[in-house]
């Protein structure tokens, strides 16, 4: 992987009122927190006793657990969270196999070449790139929206190993 160019760090607010760290190099932005968190396998997933225990009831009496909506939507709630702690851990899983490590270096170079790839993206869709690293090749699935204001920016992530 090669030496990060500079980028600036900014403050976006999200749809939903909340403020994201964004690394941002001209008009594309990347939250730091999903290459670090989602990218990195740091999500942490502490309710699987809890999803486990609502899918044991379900089991045990599907129609009478579809009528409680609470906890069926808490059910669908646990089961999305567990499906990004998922994806999460494949994502880190996928940069320990070429050779990369959990580090503030990587954190850069990946944002780094995400950054370089934003500069290419024209309509909202995925992107596929690649990083060379010392035992194999980090395979790149970015998917990019395109903000009303027409900045460019990494909605998604997924790391695939090539060993």
């Amino acid at each position: 992987m090669t030496n990060a160019t500079p980028y600036e760090i900014v403050e976006v607010s999200s749809p939903y009122g909340k403020t994201i760290k964004c690394a941002k190099r001209g008009n594309i932005l990347i939250s730091i927190t999903k290459i670090t968190m989602f990218g990195l396998g740091r999500i942490q997933f502490p309710k699987q006793a809890e999803l486990a225990q609502l899918r044991r009831e379900r089991h045990a009496n599907q129609r009478k657990f579809s009528r409680n909506q609470e906890k069926a939507r808490r059910l669908e709630r646990l089961e999305r969270l567990e499906y990004n702690y998922r994806r999460s851990q494949g994502n880190l899983k996928a940069v320990q196999d070429v050779g990369l490590n959990d580090s503030d270096e990587v954190v850069r170079q990946l944002i780094d070449h995400l950054l370089t790839i934003g500069q290419s993206v024209s309509t909202d869709g995925y992107h596929t790139s690649e990083i060379d690293a010392l035992l194999g090749k980090l395979y790149i699935q970015s998917y990019w929206q395109i903000l009303s204001d027409g900045r460019n920016y990494l909605a998604t992530v997924i790391f695939i190993s090539k060993v």
